[in-house]
This record gives structure tokens, C-alpha cells and sequence, in this order.
């Protein structure tokens, strides 16, 4: 099906409302990687062989041309569309382990440019990739006010994927590797838990030589990636199901493990995965159809699959938990093709193809953008946010969204306690319905990412700018006795209303994610 570019006709209203047991297996000899599968009785294997792999091929194998062009195919369609970043978060230091988190926005870069992994925020458990303290450890009370090169990445490999989670951070390199680094507490990092933290990215074992990894996202406690054939992989935290294996899976899974229900080739599936978004315990993946997929913790409607869900009341209201990804059936029934998806603390946003946004989930901090008047406390299935235009990019926060509109210009609305909405007040009555962010610079912003309770942006002419809340809430679990910095301002614990410009960046600003209390940047090498 031929495909035209929405991007072309997308246009912004002029004015906005108010302005089991574990076991290893080995690969064939050619791959020599070591996979983490489970007991037959738990979960299928993978196959030992795929068949668009040519017997006899090394290294990554051959696709068959068909299979290539097929790819391609999917590829150019869905660079026509819109991008929604995810937000997936985090708050994963410990006065907020279980109520906070933000957004994890994971984004790609072209490949073949030349390109560096900078950090800046709290840096207690490694997350920022900078080394230990001098004394053998990561040390807490570290932080970076400004952004810092992250160690640990073989010379001459260029980053084309960066996500920022909650006390870690995970990168995907050119050649398909995954690096990451910070928090392991939950086998995060995938690097088994053998170790509690990693001060400098280093490389994941178990994943697929043969169908390398091309955009990663970070979470809570858990980690998820995807492949260029279309197959999703996750590890860490697994207590509610985030790393969507399955009913009777362990709630720890140390090492990556393949997701076979989300598959292709899966009975019933509606195409291959694209991209995939880590909420603090939900994930949101897109296919090549335009079909969502959602897993993990369901509190609040946060998954969208309606009334009709198995459900129980707890603290957090409708709480349901999906084991394995499973279709947002009222997208697809009402023939809505959706481009991205992003993931917030305990809300869900999408980007349809044509430009459009759609949320659910909580909305309590006004996060379905309906109006102050209308919002519920929260939906339990998709919604069409009225009072906006089209978007060409969008990312979920703490308790609120960002996104890009077809001009450049920057739109906001949800919870802004600490400026996060850039309306150049902390008012939180002014994000009930989506409104334009100041932008006294007349940035022509090109993407967005959101974190807990600050946001970040890169420009049409490659300059990052962030705002919101400076400060964080690290070990120590106190504002005043923890470390901030994840605007990359040099401000301290400042809070800034309106989007700022960082300055000194040695590098153009090609992407940008927003962790729980630190920032992810990857430049294009000057």
C-alpha cells in the first residue's frame, strides 16, 4: 500500500485554547552467543534456525531479497510518518521507587554520521557512564551539571540509539550492540547480577548476532529493545509482568530474553515491531502495520483494552496486568494506523499516522489533555485529544506530554509543578488543555523528550534545550542532601519555566532522552 507523507499536510492550529528456571543454550557455533530461554513447559525456544538466514552464512546471515525489499518497504513508510518518543521512566531511587517515574524517550540517529553519548544529572550508581568517584565506585552524591562524555564504548563505534531510564541508561551502537550502564539491582543492565551497578556502558551478552538491535528503551527497572527483523528482547524487573514473557515467568530475568508472542511469525500478530516504548512498568510497541501492542502493569487503564479487561480495584484504582504484549483492539477496530507510542508514570499517548494524537490512562493530572472540566480520573481506552492539531513528534513525562506540532513550534499539557510544561509559570491549572510553550527564541524544534518533571528538545539546527525541574531525589531520598544537574544548565537545583539553550555542547544535537533525573544526549561529532 502506497503510503503518502503526512508530514507534508500537517499544519497547526494558529492558535491553541488558551494560546522459571533458567537454563542456557548455545547457538550454532557461527553465532557463539548465549541465549537466555526457559523450560519448554513456560515458554516456546526460539528457533535454532531462522529461514531468511542462508545456511551457510557468518556473522549476521544473508536475507533473502525478498525479505530485504520487504524491509525497506516498512522502513520508508514509516519514515514518513510522525515520531512519538517515549517517555517511559523511572524513578528508581528510593524515597520514589514505586510512585515516580518518567519518561525513558529513546531516540535514533542517521546512521553513518559520526556521533558521541553525552550525560548530565544525578550520577549516584554510574547511570551517567562517566567512571567511578577515584575510590573504586560510583559513589552517592554524584552529579554532572553540564553534559559529559559517557566512557566505555570502543573507539570508533558511533551511537545511533539513546535511552535514559530510571537509575540506568542504555545505548545501541552501529554495528547492533547494546550498552548500558547505572543501576543492576533488577538486572537491568543485562549483565546477569553479578554486579549491583556498572559506572561505564559496557556491552550486553544473549542478544542476536543475525538480526542486530536498532533502537532500545529504557524503563523503571527493565529494559527493552528491538531488531531490525522485528523482534522485541527484554530483561530486568519482571514482578508485573514488564518484560512481557509471559504468565509464570520469574520476576527477575537477569539476562535478555526473546519475546516470542511478539513475533512476527506469531499466530495472529499484526506485522512486525518498529519501535517500542518503556514506561515505569508498561510498554507500548508499534508495528510496521500500525497496530499497538501493550504490556505489564494495567493500574488505571494505562494499556488500553477497555472495561471488558479482567480487573481488580487496588490503591491506584483499575489494576490489571497483561503478561504478554496483547493488541489495543479499539485502534485497530477503528482503523486508526498508528506511527509511535510513548509511555508515561501511569498515562499512554500514541501518534497516529495522520499527525493526530491519542491518550489514556490516568488523567487526574490533566494528562489526557481534554480540559480540566472533562477529565476523568482515568480511561481505559484510546481518545482523540481534542484541541490539537497535527504532530510530528511527542513524548510522555512524569505526569505530562510534549510534543512537536508540524511547524516547529512546541505544545504541552498535563501536571507542571515544576515548570516542566514551559508556559513560563509552575502553574498546574494552565496544562489542562494543550497549549504552545514559550519560546522567546523562536526555536524551530525538530524532537522532544520528557522526563519525571523536566523536558528536553533538539532543534532544526542541532541545539538541545531543556527545562522543568533541575533538582532530584537520589539515594539519599532528600532534595536538599541529593544531586541535580539533568538540564546540563550549570544552575544546581533552579527550575527552569521556558525552554532554555545549552550552551558549550561540543557537538550538534542529533537526539535527546529524559530519565527520571538525568539527561542522554547523542551530538554529531564536530
Amino acid at each position: 500500500m502506497k503510503i503518502s507523507s503526512p508530514r507534508a499536510s500537517l499544519r497547526l492550529p494558529s492558535a491553541l485554547p488558551g494560546s522459571g528456571r533458567l537454563r542456557r543454550t548455545e547457538e550454532p557455533k557461527r553465532h557463539r552467543k548465549t541465549f537466555l530461554v526457559f523450560s519448554p513447559n513456560e515458554w516456546p525456544e526460539r528457533p535454532r534456525h531462522v529461514s531468511r538466514h542462508s545456511a551457510g552464512s557468518r556473522g549476521r546471515g544473508h536475507m533473502s531479497l525478498a525479505a530485504s525489499a520487504a524491509r525497506s518497504a516498512r522502513r520508508a513508510a514509516f519514515a514518513l510518518a510522525p515520531r512519538c518518543a517515549s517517555a517511559g521512566p523511572t524513578a528508581r531511587d528510593a524515597l520514589f521507587l514505586e510512585r515516580a517515574s518518567s519518561s525513558s524517550h529513546a531516540w535514533s540517529t542517521t546512521r553513518g554520521v559520526a556521533t558521541r553519548v553525552v550525560s548530565c544529572g544525578n550520577g549516584d550508581f554510574g547511570r551517567l557512564g562517566h567512571g567511578g568517584d577515584g575510590r573504586g565506585r560510583a559513589g552517592l552524591g554524584m552529579s554532572a551539571e553540564t553534559f559529559q562524555r559517557m566512557t566505555g564504548i570502543p573507539q570508533g563505534l558511533d551511537v545511533v540509539s539513546a535511552s535514559a531510564g530510571g537509575s540506568h541508561t542504555a545505548v545501541v551502537t552501529a554495528d547492533g550492540a547494546v550498552y548500558t550502564c547505572g543501576l543492576n539491582e533488577h538486572g537491568q543492565l543485562g549483565h546477569s547480577h553479578d554486579a549491583g551497578y556498572v559506572p561505564i556502558l559496557r556491552p550486553v551478552s544473549g542478544l542476536p548476532q543475525h538480526d542486530r538491535v536498532v533502537a532500545v528503551s529504557a524503563g523503571h527497572h527493565h529494559t527493552v529493545c528491538v531488531t531490525e527483523g522485528g523482534e522485541l528482547w527484554a530483561w530486568g524487573r519482571n514482578d508485573a509482568s514488564q518484560c512481557g514473557l509471559g504468565s509464570g515467568a520469574p520476576s527477575v530475568v537477569p539476562l535478555p530474553a526473546w519475546i516470542s508472542s511478539a513475533s512476527p511469525g506469531a499466530p495472529g500478530n499484526h506485522g512486525a515491531v518498529m519501535s517500542v516504548a518503556a514506561g515505569p512498568r508498561h510498554n507500548l510497541a508499534v508495528t510496521d502495520r500500525g497496530a499497538v501492542y501493550t504490556w505489564g502493569d494495567g493500574k488505571e487503564g494505562v494499556l488500553g483494552h477497555g472495561a471488558d479487561e479482567s480487573w481488580r480495584w487496588g490503591f491506584w484504582g483499575r489494576d490489571t496486568t497483561e503478561p504478554a504484549p496483547r493488541l489495543v483492539r479499539s485502534l485497530a477496530d477503528d482503523g486508526i494506523e498508528v506511527a509511535s507510542a510513548a509511555a508515561g508514570l501511569c498515562h499512554s499517548v500514541c501518534v497516529d499516522r495522520t499527525g493526530h494524537v491519542h491518550a489514556w490512562g490516568q488523567g487526574r493530572f490533566n494528562q489526557l489533555g481534554v480540559g480540566a472540566k472533562n477529565a476523568p480520573a482515568f480511561t481505559t481506552e484510546p481518545t482523540r485529544v481534542p484541541a490539537l492539531g497535527r504532530v510530528r513528534d511527542l513524548a510522555a513525562g512524569g505526569n505530562f506530554n510534549v510534543a512537536v506540532g508540524a511547524d516547529g513550534s512546541m505544545i504541552s499539557w498535563g501536571a507542571n509543578g515544576n515548570g516542566e510544561l514551559g508556559l513560563g509559570n509552575s502553574n498546574d491549572k494552565r496544562g489542562d488543555v494543550p497549549r504552545l510553550v514559550h519560546n522567546p527564541n523562536a526555536a524551530s524544534f525538530a524532537s522532544a523528550s520528557a522526563g519525571w518533571r523536566h523536558a528536553a528538545a533538539t532543534s532544526s539546527d542541532g541545539r538541545l534545550w531543556t527545562w522543568g525541574w533541575s533538582g532530584s531525589v537520589g539515594q539519599h531520598g532528600v532534595d536538599a542532601d541529593s544531586t541535580g544537574g539533568q538540564l546540563g544548565l550549570r544552575n544546581g537545583q533552579s527550575d527552569f519555566w521556558e525552554p532554555t539553550l545549552v550552551v558549550g555542547l561540543p557537538g550538534k544535537a542529533k537526539a535527546v532522552s529524559c530519565g527520571f533525573n538525568h539527561t542522554v544526549a547523542v551530538l554529531e561529532e564536530p
